[in-house]
């Protein structure tokens, strides 16, 4: 078992240093993540927030020759641990990729496949769909159709469903890697709404190339260059008073 404590903060990296062979993709990272807030990872593409992203619930260890330092602690407990289950870890921490990635199957099949795997109970699926669609504000857009397949929804509606998805397991924290991305506008605004009202429940770190998303949506934001993390603190600071140059030329599109 991963045993799910009130460890304050929920989550957090000590000097984290991912490699891939002699490559480095971040190196000596340490942030805190706080319960009911939401944390935006920025920087320009290539500076390792993505790889930091998936190394919070060991994603990387998909990649061959992948090797991880440091510590990731969840709940106080190192999710590196040669005892810590990944699956059983993912459970706790999920995941929203870049582009909604719905099985070819139906919404209610798609909903209720990671819960069946974790053998929960066949008695509260059915309610468990309906609690996670509503949470990410798409039950009242598909109930009627619960049974057709996912992949007729809009891309908006399927980055909702794949949110849904990852609810269902009834994780602590949500991992999101440019979760809007592939969307228009008002799909995206949708999403944004969504996470104001998911971080009362979750720990939420997301990546996002988009400066004014990182703006509306974080409470804090760390900022990476290179590899390496330059600078985190309140997202307000880190947009109106960054401490380090290369955070304010960032910002102001002197580079990115």
């Amino acid at each position: 078992m991963l045993p799910v404590t009130n460890v304050f903060p929920k989550l957090l990296t000590d000097k984290l240093t991912v490699k891939y062979g002699e490559k480095v993709g971040v190196e000596n990272i340490s942030i805190k993540f706080f319960d009911s807030k939401v944390t935006a990872l920025i920087g320009p593409s290539g500076c390792g927030k993505s790889t930091y992203l998936r190394s919070l619930n060991r994603m990387n260890d998909f990649i061959p020759n992948v090797k991880i330092t440091g510590k990731v602690l969840f709940s106080g407990q190192d999710i590196y641990d040669s005892s810590i289950d990944p699956a059983l870890l993912r459970r706790h921490i999920g995941m929203v990729f870049q582009k909604p990635n719905p099985f070819p199957k139906t919404i209610f099949e798609n909903i209720a496949w990671g819960p069946k795997r974790a053998k929960f109970a066949k008695t509260e699926i059915p309610q468990l769909i309906e609690d996670s669609l509503r949470q990410a504000a798409l039950w009242d857009e598909v109930k009627d159709r619960l049974h057709t397949s996912a992949l007729g929804l809009s891309g908006g509606q399927q980055q909702r469903l794949c949110i849904a998805r990852a609810i269902a397991m009834r994780p602590s924290v949500l991992l999101m890697d440019e979760p809007c991305s592939a969307l228009d506008p008002i799909a995206t605004s949708r999403i944004e709404d969504l996470i104001q009202t998911l971080k009362e429940k979750y720990t939420i770190v997301i990546v996002t190339h988009n400066m004014q998303q990182a703006a509306r949506v974080s409470d804090i934001t760390a900022f990476f260059l290179n590899g390496k993390l330059v600078e985190s603190g309140e997202t307000k600071q880190i947009f109106t008073l960054p401490k380090e140059i290369e955070t304010e030329n960032y910002l102001t599109g002197k580079f990115g």
